[in-house]
């Protein structure tokens, strides 16, 4: 019984920072590696034209990073070439939001809006647009 504790809690730890949860993000475990496995997959399929088979990755990527900038492009990316404009202005928006570079998801996101049929968001997004060129 003294062994199972110390035990228990070394696993608890190390679960923790390798996973991917709270606790992992929390101590650093978890941290976005563009050049891992999944992410990787998700740019050959993107590459190889092989757009649905992406999306679902980078849904999942998506789930684990939620604030992602890279994922974020890749789903704007990857909705473009399916004809999901609704899916696509969004990841648009959400890389705006994330991104230190939010000026790339220029003219796509308004033109993703527009194409979605949503001409008054398209209208602001083409504002917030010029808006972030000034600055």
């Amino acid at each position: 019984m003294t062994r199972t504790a110390p035990l228990a809690a070394v696993l608890a730890l190390y679960v923790a920072v390798l996973g991917r949860g709270p606790m992992g993000r929390l101590l650093g475990g978890a941290d976005f590696d563009p050049l891992g496995p999944r992410p990787s997959a998700v740019e050959q399929l993107i590459a190889g034209g092989r757009y649905a088979e992406a999306l679902p990755l980078a849904r999942e990527l998506h789930g684990v990073y939620p604030d992602e900038p890279l994922v974020f492009y890749w789903l704007a990316t990857i909705n473009h070439r399916l004809a999901r404009w609704p899916d696509e202005a969004d990841a648009w928006a959400e890389y705006v939001r994330t991104s230190a570079a939010p000026t790339e998801a220029c003219p796509a996101w308004p033109d993703a809006r527009a194409r979605s049929g949503d001409e008054a968001r398209a209208r602001a997004a083409a504002l917030q647009c010029e808006e972030m060129a000034r600055r």
